[in-house]
């Protein structure tokens, strides 16, 4: 008997959880592209009442190392997010070597099998950007890009690199360089010098990526520190060092830089948790409180006020 209640009281909290965060993604849909000679998968969620005559934003959605599209979708909640505010959103899928193989990308320094075959990812999104843009009526001045772990590595590097299609970029949890387990030297990530908005997240107790910099908890890669990634990017948009805004509360720690060339300003959270997804189902129990941060919310309002 008891153990039937722990099923059923464990069918209900999947249920809650995916009603709460994933109902808008089932209608998101598979679609395939050849690039160099492979063929290679995203998932696509067009906004409801998509009407092809208006133009419409594009957020770019990386998820983290061993994860897949299907899940960063439900835990961010963003196809749902894309319905309510009228976007497009994208969920590509990382590469691997063979189906028992995780799904990694090459975010130069970092991570898995992408790294060591040389994956040209910045490559592939690029192509994504212009099949997505060649099919739909999309604001070309309006894409702009996320990444979780892995993810987010890359979507730095994809804001460094093509810096001529993304209007702002976001992070949760990533890193700007590592050095690899046996080697001897650093890997970083080159700054561009073109100003591009940035938001991060990154959790004090991270394990996987830590806070402090330092080996990841798989004892596979050394990485640098979380103001690492806010001070490549306060160099590269040319800011003030100093916050023009600092607030702190019991869940997190806010610094905005707003000196910055171009009105390219860097946002940063200092979040009091691990290597989660801020307000998505790994805190599914603190959702409910009216303290709870969302990062999906606060990357939107981020990005629905920047534009190339």
């Amino acid at each position: 008997m008891a153990k039937n209640f722990v099923v059923v009281v464990l069918i209900l909290i999947l249920l809650s959880v995916s009603v709460f965060f994933g109902v808008s993604s089932y209608k998101s849909k598979e679609r395939e592209l050849e690039f160099n000679g492979t063929v290679r998968k995203y998932r696509l969620h067009v906004p409801s009442g998509y009407y092809e005559k208006d133009s419409y934003p594009l957020i770019i959605a990386l998820h983290g190392f061993t994860d897949n599209p299907r899940l960063l979708e439900i835990n961010s909640g963003f196809s749902t997010k894309a319905d309510e505010e009228g976007f497009f959103v994208v969920y590509p899928y990382g590469s691997k070597k063979s189906q028992f193989m995780p799904r990694t990308w090459n975010a130069k320094f970092c991570c898995g099998d992408a790294v060591d075959e040389k994956v040209d990812d910045v490559g592939f999104i690029s192509r994504i950007i212009e099949d997505t843009t060649g099919t739909y009526n999309i604001n070309k001045d309006r894409i702009y890009v996320v990444g979780l772990s892995n993810g987010g590595m890359l979507a730095h590097q994809i804001a460094l690199q093509i810096p001529d299609k993304i209007a702002a970029g976001a992070v949760v949890a990533g890193a700007v360089g590592g050095q690899k387990e046996g080697s001897e030297q650093y890997v970083w990530l080159d700054q561009s010098g073109i100003p591009i908005p940035m938001i991060i997240f990154h959790g004090r107790e991270d394990p996987t990526v830590p806070f402090d910099g330092g080996m990841s908890r798989w004892r596979v890669i050394n990485f640098t520190a979380a103001y690492d990634e806010v001070n490549l990017w306060l160099q590269n948009n040319k800011c003030d060092t100093h916050p023009s805004e600092i607030t702190k509360t019991d869940n997190y720690t806010k610094e905005v830089y707003g000196q910055c060339a171009n009105g390219a300003d860097v946002v940063f959270y200092a979040m009091n948790n691990k290597h989660v997804w801020p307000g998505g189902w790994q805190e599914f129990p603190r959702n409910f409180s009216s303290r709870t941060v969302r990062a999906t919310d606060l990357i939107w309002e981020f990005f629905s006020a920047r534009k190339k």
